[in-house]
């Protein structure tokens, strides 16, 4: 009734239509036709089978001869029969185009980081695991980028210009309960002892020791976002 209904003005014109078409195609005669009386009385004046051949066409339904206008709304209705199934079709593709873009629409990664080598790999690690990646280069830049898109994972280096990777991620938990469940993995290659630490008293998740690999990417994505994991990894 939906898909009727939005086309209520198209099937009128196509009801119309019809009835135009059986009315053309019924009065559609050849010019040398003989009149239906004139066929009917030598159907019945001659009997022999080469003339009850000949004569047998008058009778059919689909006389092109002879064209009526039950034929006329025969052709008209399966028009119209067509059309239904080309309006109800588009407005299935339609509604599946809308799913499909739904359930097909990745979840954002941020990337914090300045250095371009680390910001390649991630990037396209990420695009390879289903994720859309966006980077920021920095601290405050992340902040900002934060109302953009809920974020399905962060990835924050700790040492960058304008505001560092630790203070940024304590920031982020001190907005409230919506940024307490996003994953944060801290980027460091400073393996001094205690530093690591550091970054889960600033509210960080986990810690990525560089240099970067697709394997431990991996292996982080599978832990702090398992349910993304399952379905791409």
């Amino acid at each position: 009734m939906e898909v009727i209904g939005s086309y209520h003005l198209h099937l009128r014109a196509v009801l119309l239509m019809t009835l135009a078409f059986g009315l053309a195609f019924s009065h559609a005669l050849p010019a040398n036709h003989l009149p239906p009386q004139a066929i009917e009385t030598a159907a019945f004046e001659d009997t022999t089978p080469t003339n009850l051949q000949s004569a047998s066409p008058q009778t059919t339904f689909f006389n092109m001869d002879q064209p009526s206008l039950l034929q006329g709304m025969f052709v008209g209705v399966a028009l119209l029969i067509w059309f239904y199934i080309k309006v109800i079709a588009t407005k299935r593709n339609e509604i599946k185009s809308t799913r499909d873009c739904l359930t097909d629409q990745k979840p954002y990664a941020m990337i914090v980081e300045d250095d371009p080598v680390s910001q390649r790999i991630l990037t396209k690690t990420l695009s390879k695991l289903n994720y859309q990646p966006v980077v920021a280069c920095d601290g405050q830049r992340a902040l900002d980028l934060l109302s953009n898109h809920p974020w399905s994972i962060i990835f924050m280096d700790c040492q960058m210009p304008v505001k560092d990777g630790l203070t940024a991620a304590s920031e982020i938990r001190a907005m409230g309960n919506v940024y307490q469940a996003t994953p944060i993995i801290a980027l460091s290659s400073n393996n001094a002892r205690g530093f690591e630490k550091r970054c889960l008293a600033a509210g960080m998740n986990d810690y990525l020791c560089k240099p970067l690999s697709f394997g431990k990417i991996k292996s982080l994505i599978a832990k702090h976002n398992p349910d993304h994991a399952e379905t791409t990894l």
